[in-house]
Parts: structure tokens; sequence; C-alpha cells
């Protein structure tokens, strides 16, 4: 519970003694000195001005994390304390905003009292940054502006890193330090605490194995990293609790002039860590293209005879390679990546414990066009020159092909270069509403922008691409698809854009003004019939738009925008469907003329209800012919 406190203007000396002193001295007793966590809650209760948290194991309860801060409102909140030479995990500053401009400056005097007092490692590591510099700034410790020499300055002079022997005069190198701290939070001035703690021979390493030896790995610092290896003399030395190795932790954080000194100190370039992944899983999963670390990393192993090559077919516990994490990561700067890989010997066929093959993976993972098409061209293109057959019709251990996998993510693109490849349409079972949900639930939702508008399009494309190919999309295909449109609400209300447009003048103009094509606006388009739409505004401008779209669905004009070119971007597939089940819903007594005139004056979701209510008549009838 958190308690406010007045802190009074009166300001506690560190060489003053306590009145419990003062009174023993009087009385004639032997002066006993005062636990520094007694000295702390005597000078709270005098309303001193600097008071730090502490750590000790008398006290085991109390409202402590008391800071420096003049006249000025101070938190206070229950810490449970431990004996310990380090403090477990001190969060310092919980000043109110409103008083910080008022705090006066700290004295020097008050930094000796808690140098003193307390434990070498008060971590102000959890500081925010303006108010951390502040602080040390009115020190008077460090004239410097820059926050990393500031912080520097400060720690080197609050911290003397002078380790704890036991009685053989051994050091203690087991404890988390502050560098621990900055290190798992990467904090700004991590690297100005390797100033601080700069003794090769007091490697610490913290509860789960981690060392300062792999901090230096991870921060780039190849001098540190070489200082600590002529004491550990172990490039291979394991992180305890990941086990991932200094060349792992190097490549990770794409410190390429540590990677070249660890692989030139033999460090392994195949080593793999608790969840199995080698250094080049790590580089297949980087987000970004490491050209300096993968560069180094390939000239190394290539060059040096007394290495084997990286092992480019490793398997992690989840089965992938590093091809799966290359192909999974979807960024345009992996597609070097990939190429490097198959030219290595890369196994395009090779599945992991799900049985996905990289083939599943490009066709589940991809993001737009770009993606889908460049990435699945470079994958056919070097396998063909390196005389390597790719299995496109490969099944996971649910039976789903990549075509499939393409279908449920409306890769219209990843379609067609499947079908060129040869993938057989003739076996080919349109994914079900399951595989579709679950799907779009784990991933689309969340991450696609202008989700509903790409469901639209893309489902419609896709489906036209398989038509255009021979495949015969039958009624629950269809209404598989329609399905979607009724579960992630894709159907437009018919009044809501034209009382929007009627009401909202500014709105207006802004439609009128934005251009969908350079000779077509989006007021021009919106006013259009659904046929006339689908003459000037084809599905792939559909798509193409709905990665460049701007209007904000979580606002009322802009949701009834974006269902507005749903509406139309289906129109056709809806209306195709929903006239032969409206016929058979009227047992053929009305011409096709006028079945055709009543459709058109129905909006999508009506068509859909139309096929729903046919579906659900049809298996009505199945079941009494059953009886």
């Amino acid at each position: 519970m958190c308690i406010v406190y007045r802190i009074l203007s009166a300001r506690a000396q560190p060489n003053r003694r306590c009145q419990h002193e003062e009174s023993s001295h009087e009385k004639g007793a032997a002066a006993t000195p005062l636990r520094s966590w007694q000295r702390v809650l005597w000078y709270w209760h005098r309303g001193a001005q600097v008071i730090f948290g502490l750590s000790c194991a008398p006290l085991r309860s109390a409202s402590t994390l008391i800071h420096t801060a003049g006249p000025a409102y101070i938190r206070t909140y229950r810490y449970s304390f431990r004996a310990s030479s380090a403090l477990p995990s001190i969060t310092l500053w919980s000043l109110q905003n409103r008083c910080w401009q008022r705090r006066r400056k700290i004295r020097r005097v008050d930094l000796y009292f808690v140098r003193t007092n307390f434990v070498s490692d008060v971590c102000l590591c959890t500081l925010p940054a303006p108010r951390f510099l502040a602080t040390i700034k009115s020190c008077g410790c460090c004239a410097s502006t820059h926050e990393t020499d500031a912080a520097t300055s400060y720690l080197k002079h609050l911290n003397s890193d002078e380790p704890d022997v036991d009685k053989d005069d051994n050091l203690l190198l087991h404890r988390t330090t502050p560098l621990h701290r900055a290190v798992r939070r990467k904090d700004f001035f991590a690297h100005g605490l390797f100033i601080v703690y700069n003794r090769y021979e007091a490697n610490y390493s913290d509860e789960f194995g981690l060392t300062h030896f792999h901090a230096a790995c991870m921060y780039g610092r190849k001098d540190t990293v070489k200082g600590f290896l002529e004491v550990v003399r172990d490039p291979n030395y394991l992180v305890r609790e990941t086990g991932d190795s200094p060349l792992h932790l190097a490549l990770a954080y794409d410190n390429a002039e540590v990677v070249k000194f660890l692989l030139e100190r033999r460090a392994d370039p195949n080593l793999a860590n608790k969840e199995g992944l080698t250094p080049i899983h790590i580089l297949s999963m980087a987000r970004r293209y490491l050209s300096d670390s993968l560069r180094i990393f390939i000239e190394f192993c290539d060059k040096t005879v007394e290495y084997k090559p990286p092992h480019v077919n490793a398997q992690d516990k989840k089965g992938n390679t590093p091809l799966h994490l290359a192909m999974n990561i979807a960024r345009s700067a992996q597609w070097k990546m990939v190429e490097w890989l198959l030219r290595r010997g890369a196994n395009p066929n090779k599945a992991n414990a799900e049985g996905l093959t990289p083939l599943h993976v490009i066709s589940e993972i991809g993001d737009g066009d770009i993606h889908d098409k460049i990435l699945a061209e470079i994958f056919f293109k070097i396998n063909l020159e390196m005389q390597k057959t790719v299995q496109v019709d490969a099944v996971d251990k649910f039976n789903r092909t990549p075509l499939q996998f393409a279908v449920v993510n409306f890769s219209r693109h990843m379609v067609n270069i499947l079908l060129d490849q040869g993938a057989d349409l003739s076996s080919f079972v349109f994914p079900t509403e399951n595989h579709f949900t679950k799907r779009l639930d784990t991933y689309c939702v969340r991450v696609w922008r202008n989700f509903k508008l790409k469901l639209a399009a893309g489902s419609v494309a896709v489906v036209e691409s398989l038509e255009k190919r021979g495949y015969e999309l039958d009624q629950n295909d269809a209404l598989t698809i329609m399905k979607l449109f009724a579960k992630y609400e894709l159907f437009e209300k018919s009044a809501d854009l034209d009382k929007i447009l009627n009401d909202d003048e500014e709105f207006a103009i802004e439609v009128k003004q934005f251009m969908v094509k350079p000779s077509l606006s989006f007021y021009d388009l919106i006013q259009l019939r659904p046929k006339e739409a689908e003459k000037v505004f084809t599905f792939t401008d559909y798509f193409k738009f709905s990665h460049s779209c701007i209007f904000d669905y979580s606002k009322s004009n802009g949701r009834a925008c974006v269902l507005n070119m749903c509406e139309k971007v289906s129109r056709k597939f809806f209306r195709s469907w929903a006239l032969e089940s409206f016929v058979k819903l009227t047992h053929y007594r009305l011409p096709m003329e006028c079945c055709s005139m009543i459709i058109e004056e129905l909006t999508n979701e009506d068509l859909y209800n139309i096929c729903l209510a046919v579906t659900s008549q049809n298996h009505l009838n199945r079941k009494n012919d059953y009886k």
C-alpha cells in the first residue's frame, strides 16, 4: 500500500550520531553501532532528505525505497528484505511529477552516506533516463551531458567493484550485478558498466548462468571479450539456463567483430543450444539481413579447413531447419539467406515435427504479392539450378498440401505458382471452414492491416484463379467462403455510406479528392453499380488498394467505406451462386430474367441467406430420403 510522506526541510548528516546513540552515551552504556537499516529508519523519522533502499535480514518487512528529493512527495512500498551482498531488484525514484522541479540538489555528503552505509551494488539501473541524468548531474559527479558518460561516471563513483572472497581468498562470483540487470533490460548505459566491472578475473555469473563474458558478446565489446577469454579460455562457454554459446549471442546481436574473433578462437559453428538452435539457425531467424555477421560466418566456415562446414540441415527441437526459419521470417532481407542455404545443400523437402516442408511455410506465412511471388520464384529457380526436385504436393501430418495453405492464406500469386509447378488440382480438396478460421483468428485479424478488404478481395481472387485452372467449385465450397463474410462481418448496410456522405460534408469532400486510380476517385467508385464497378476496378486493384487503404475502420465513416468495397469486390461471386439457389428455392416457377432482376436488388447478406436456405433444405431432403 502506497503511503505519501511529506519530507521535512531538515537534512540528515551521515556522520551525525542518531538520538539513540546519544542517549546511550549519556547513560554511560557502551556505544553500539547501529545497523544501516536502523539508521535509515531514524533518518526517515527525522524527515531526512537522503534515504535509499537497503538489504538487511533483521528488517523482515518495512516501508522502504525512499529516494533523495528535498521538499517533495515520495512514495514508499512494502518490500520483503533478505540478506544479500547485492540489492535484489530496487525500483527507486517514485517521485511525484508535480514536485520534481522543486527538488533540491543532492550534496556529496549524502552520496558518501550511501556509499559508506550500504552495499556497493546499489542499482540505479531502474531510473528513467531523464531523471537519472538529472540526479547525477545535480550530484556534481559528472559534467558530461551525454547520458551514457554521466551514468558511467556516477556508477564508477558509487561502485569500486571489489569482489567478495571466501576464507581461502577465492573470489565469490555467483551474484547478480547491475550489469546483469542492465543487460537483461537492454539499458542504454550497459556499455558504461563494463568500465566499472573491468576486472576480467571477476567474471560474475547470475542465477541463470549469464556471465559478464556473455554480456560483452551481446554488446559487441571485442576488447572486453578478448580480456575475459584469456581468463575463461573456452570460446564455447555456455549460458547455463539456455545453453547459448558466445557465438550464439554475438550473432543474435549482429556483432560482426566479436563473431570473427570468436571463430578465430575456434568457437564451434555447429554447437546447438537447449532448443536445438545452431548459429546458422540464429542467422536464419534474423529480422533483418545481417550482412556483416553472415558474410564473416560464411567466409570463415568455407575457408577454414579444420572447421567442418555448417550443418545447413540441422533440426531444432521442433524439427525446423534453418531453411524453415528463413522462410518463416517473411522479410525481403532473408531472400539472400534462403539462396545461400539452398546453394549450400539445404534440403527443400525436409519436414519438421508437424510435417511442414519449406514450401508449406512459404504458402502459409506469405503476406502480400511481393513476398509470395519473389520468394517462391527464388525457391523454385535455385532448386532447378541445383537439380533438386521439389515435392509440391507434400502433405503435413493433417494431410494438407502447400496449395491448401496458399488458398487459406489468400495468396493468389502463390496459387498460380504452385499450379505452374505441377500441383495436382484433380486431387485438391477445398479447405474447410475450420481451416480458414483457425488461420484468420490466430494471425490475420491481429496482423493484417485492412483485414476485411484483404479477406474479401483475396478470397474471391483465389477462387477465380482455381476456376480458371479447371477446378469446379461446388455449393459447399462457395458457402464456406460466404460464411467467412458473415463471421467476420463483411456485409454492408446499404444506407450507412449514403447517410454518412450526406451528414458529413468534410468527409464527402475528402472522399471526392481521394483517387483510387489515376482517373477514378473513391467517390466515383462508390457511386457505380456493382456490374459497372467490376469493369473499371478488378480483383487485383482491390487487393492492391487494401495494402494502401487510408480509412480507419474504427471510425464509422471508414468502416462504411471498407464495407462498401467489400460488397462490390465480392458481388459477382455472391450473385452467381445466389441466382442458382434462388431458382431452386422458387422451384423453377419464375423465369430466369425475373430471378436475375430480383437478385440485383438484394444485398450480399440477402444472397448469403438464400444460399444458406437452399443448403439447409438439401440436407433436410437427404435426411428424409435416408429414412
